[in-house]
């Protein structure tokens, strides 16, 4: 007969009734104090129903019951829509902030952090939209999500070296942050990490292994990006909306990414990642390419005309989204799919040129938001009908067809060429055949279809490369 041991009733209620308990809490002056140990006689501020404002100071121990608490903390949302705090000075024995601690303190100018802590809470600072002035404790190794979300009028900060993390929306919407200085420490930045600020430059620092989605979109300001050699993970959306960067600088001991005259690809060159917000108005996509990233032209308010090379097979999603001034875009007979947005808010497009055959795979929306009324689609000529059927390339309303000849193997002559009163005028040209013009930087500066034998240009530089066939040529201009 097996022997069944119950423990007595009382201890196992007694147990129940201990891991059910909250942590103790008390009232001493305007503050709510939540034990942390017994044994070590220690306290975190908690969140109180005692209204607060202006300067408040937290003190550095406690009485309760007779028998001193040293205040080493504040607990989560501790000071959260304390929205007439102005101000806040917290003792030395400040170890940690936890989630939300002054969220949405609109009032909130200053605080100090003492340097003994060493971690503070996602979204501490979420909203304090006065915030100007912040000094991060040197023991910080993460800056956690949301942490400055909206901090609108914080304008410098220092991120000390030891930080190794700055994760997802840390700095975003701080539209006056200017701070650029990234510590040599640093691995990652996360997604929209510091999406709309105000800063001018982001060197990354060796060491850096990922930067997120977003994670310096709508950086108006920022105008040099330098990518380390350690950098394996970096998405094309996060230099989206940045309009006054001319380039990215990427290091050449880099395996994953490579730059050619400024704009970002995979290290084969077979990607087109990022193209620089301020590049350039007119690009032509290098004939190595076969895959067009994800937001790869995304808000470049410069660019007016992008030609692809035949080769691209593939364009990924919102690729030219918030092009507000593109008119042109040239697609190759090799191309087989493109991604949903692509030529979303488009609003300038006159001309968008197709040579596949067979229409390309589109996502839905491919089109959606652009002005389909003034743009006029060129496809083959005997494919005009297949165009017509198919359900995103019919939402066009003017659909021309062309007829396009190979004119790889074209034997082509040395052209004529005069330049005079700042003009460039070609001849002995071969129907059909294009004609680029660049500056002595490599940026494509124009781009012409011969129709005849004969093209005017008016390239608006002294000194220019003019590309026909094999040919290429250094003109200069009178």
């Amino acid at each position: 007969m097996k022997r069944i041991t119950t423990l007595p009733m009382i201890f196992v209620l007694s147990a129940l009734f201990a891991m059910q308990l909250p942590a103790q809490t008390f009232d001493e002056g305007n503050f709510r104090y939540t034990i942390v140990s017994e044994s070590e006689k220690t306290v975190s501020i908690a969140q109180s129903e005692v209204h607060l404002s202006g300067n408040i100071e937290i003190p550095s121990a406690v009485k309760y019951n007779g028998v001193d608490y040293q205040v080493i903390g504040l607990s989560d949302f501790a000071f959260a829509y304390c929205s007439d705090i102005t101000s806040a000075s917290l003792p030395n024995g400040i170890e940690s902030f936890g989630k939300y601690s002054f969220w949405e303190c609109t009032s909130l100018k200053t605080v100090n952090i003492p340097s003994g802590v060493e971690t503070i809470g996602p979204g501490s600072f979420w909203l304090c939209s006065k915030l100007q002035e912040v000094n991060l404790p040197a023991n910080l190794k993460i800056l956690e999500e949301n942490l400055f979300y909206s901090c609108s009028s914080l304008r410098n900060i220092v991120i000390p070296d030891g930080v190794e993390e700055i994760r997802d929306f840390a700095f975003k919407d701080c539209s006056l942050l200017e701070t650029d200085k990234m510590p040599s420490s640093l691995k990652s930045i996360g997604e929209s990490a510091f999406f709309g600020t105000s800063i001018t430059s982001a060197i990354l620092p060796e060491g850096v292994l990922s930067v997120g989605p977003m994670a310096f979109s709508g950086c108006v300001n920022l105008s040099e990006i330098y990518i380390p050699a350690t950098l394996s993970e970096f998405y094309g959306s996060a230099l989206a909306g940045c309009e006054a960067l001319e380039s990215i600088e990427v290091s050449v001991d880099n395996k994953n990414y490579s730059s050619i005259d400024g704009v970002l690809f995979n290290k084969d060159q077979t990607e087109l990642i990022i193209y620089p917000g301020k590049h350039g108005s007119k690009y032509e996509v290098p004939s190595s390419v076969v895959t067009v990233a994800d937001g790869a032209f995304e808000k470049c308010a410069s660019i007016t005309e992008v030609v692809f090379n035949e080769g691209v097979e593939t364009i990924g999603k919102r690729v030219f989204f918030g092009c507000n001034e593109l008119k042109t875009v040239v697609l190759p007979s090799s191309v087989k799919s493109i991604g949903y947005g692509f030529l979303y808010d488009t609003n300038m497009m006159e001309s968008f040129e197709c040579r596949a055959v067979n229409p390309p795979v589109c996502d839905d929306n491919c089109f959606y938001g652009m002005f389909m009324e003034s743009c006029k689609l060129k496809v083959p000529v005997q494919s005009v009908e297949d165009y017509s059927s198919s359900r995103e390339w019919r939402k066009f309303n003017d659909i021309e067809g062309c007829v396009y000849t190979s004119l790889d193997n074209v034997s082509v002559t040395e052209p004529l060429i005069i330049a005079e009163d700042g003009c460039i005028i070609l001849y002995n040209l071969v129907d059909g055949m294009y004609v680029n013009v660049y500056g002595l930087s490599g940026k494509l500066l124009d781009r012409v279809c011969a129709t005849g034998n004969t093209v005017r240009l008016e390239p608006g530089e002294d000194v220019v490369i003019v590309e026909y066939g094999n040919y290429r040529l250094k003109v200069i201009l009178d």
